[in-house]
């Protein structure tokens, strides 16, 4: 058995096209949210979810989505108090370019290597404080996609290094990358609500009259940085990003993410 568990969840449309984000449209941006956690501090996290659960009245698990606004920002809080460390990415479809003749516009590919830069923030983190790969067991929610070619995906780039800000990536194991059921496994939500505190900073849509809320990601910084570095929160080609709500970009500068 493993000593840690690195919880993984996506928010935002999976297809290559950037849109506006609404009921009939792609989202410009796809965001990954992770959370590390030592399996000696399960029992405690579940019963501080449930404790949450209790608090907002739901008797499922807990999704971001179907949070208010302030039940969102009182979740944040109570996630930092525990002991407990957080990653995301971002990745714009508006950068993607050159990737998508390489993918042939395949999702699955840009999943996959989305997925494979956050697998890489983690890397680097354990490889940067000793822990070893085969120490921490890799748990993505379950979802229509061949996690078998994405565990090849991984251990084929591990084997031939692509050089672009993934090499990191030597640090997990490909052999512990798995699949859990969100509505089974409650400590989703954590990775559920990093994943869905980037895309609300970043995604401008119909909906939101393209004004984003980077309240949220402002408020779990402390969990992406030390010592004001925030290593373990990444906008793959942040040069290239741009038209971003001015609240979006302050955080970016203010972090020495651009």
């Amino acid at each position: 058995m493993t000593e840690f568990l690195f919880y993984a969840d996506e928010s935002g449309h999976v297809t290559q096209d950037p849109g506006a984000s609404d009921s009939s449209g792609p989202s410009r941006f796809l965001t990954f949210g992770g959370c590390l956690v030592r399996r000696a501090e399960v029992s405690a996290i579940d019963a501080a979810l449930t404790e949450l659960r209790a608090e907002f009245s739901k008797k499922k698990n807990l999704h971001a989505t179907e949070l208010s606004h302030v039940q969102k920002i009182y979740a944040i809080r109570r996630i930092l108090k525990l002991n407990v460390q957080l990653f995301a990415v971002i990745s714009d479809k508006k950068t993607l370019r050159g990737f998508k003749a390489y993918s042939e516009r395949d999702s699955q590919k840009y999943y996959n290597r989305t997925a494979l830069y956050l697998l890489s923030r983690l890397g680097s983190y354990l490889l940067g404080i000793g822990i070893r790969s085969e120490e921490v067991q890799i748990l993505f929610e379950a979802r229509h996609h061949d996690y078998a070619r994405f565990r090849n995906y991984v251990s084929k780039t591990q084997r031939n290094p692509t050089g672009d800000e993934v090499e990191g990536i030597q640090g997990i194991s490909a052999a512990l990358i798995g699949t859990a059921d969100k509505d089974r496994e409650p400590k989703l939500f954590l990775a559920d609500l990093v994943a869905h505190a980037a895309f609300c900073a970043f995604d401008r849509n119909r909906k939101n009259f393209s004004i984003t809320e980077v309240r949220y990601l402002r408020e779990l910084a402390d969990g992406f940085c030390e010592d004001d570095l925030c290593e373990r929160l990444r906008i793959i080609q942040s040069d290239k990003v741009k038209d971003l709500c001015p609240e979006t970009e302050a955080f970016l500068l203010k972090n020495r993410l651009r």
